[in-house]
């Protein structure tokens, strides 16, 4: 969840008969922010009566690419007690999905693999946010795909793997990540 001038946006996953699984943008005006607090917690399944869903037309969707989630005074929200879905809201993208150019670059995606090897971290950049570290991560079918990480993630991910270097298979979730196709390479950040 994150607060700006006068809005609060977060990332919620629908759950319904048509959208199974679907991350959604949120966002609320802060001064109606108050009324929907007690219910935006991790892990927290929700009843939403009335919700207003509009078009996004942010240029990078963490969600859905056509929707975004708009919390007004005029819902109301109740706390589910029996849900039944992902957990953890990942809606992972196969490796063939995405060679196979498959994938909007406006959307992230979730992906899953091991780390089938890395590299050191890239500090050509004087600003540490642009350092970045590439590994190759391994899909179970022994599909291969470059993965980049930057700033704190990549010393973070760069240290755990140096540290843990043991022989045993690391797997690494990566959330919201985005693809980008420069002249048929896949860059996927």
């Amino acid at each position: 969840m994150h607060a700006f001038d006068h809005y609060v946006h977060c990332f919620v996953t629908l759950n319904t008969s048509i959208v199974e699984g679907r991350k959604i943008h949120a966002s609320c005006l802060k001064k109606w922010f108050s009324k929907f607090e007690r219910y935006l917690k991790e892990d927290t399944s929700l009843y939403i009566r009335k919700p207003n869903v509009a078009p996004d037309t942010s240029s990078f969707n963490f969600g859905d690419p056509d929707r975004k989630l708009t919390l007004n005074p005029y819902i109301t929200m109740k706390e589910c007690e029996n849900f039944s879905g992902s957990a953890h809201g990942f809606a992972f993208v196969d490796f063939n999905t995405i060679l196979s150019n498959n994938i909007l670059e406006s959307n992230s995606i979730d992906i899953i693999g091991h780390v089938f090897e890395y590299g050191r971290i890239d500090t050509s950049e004087q600003d540490r946010s642009k350092h970045k570290m590439l590994m190759h991560l391994q899909h179970i079918q022994d599909i291969k795909l470059k993965v980049t990480l930057w700033g704190h993630n990549a010393y973070y991910m760069h240290d755990f793997l140096v540290s843990n270097n043991n022989f045993a298979l690391i797997v690494v979730i990566v959330q919201f990540a985005k693809v980008k196709f420069i002249n048929v390479i896949i860059f996927i950040s």
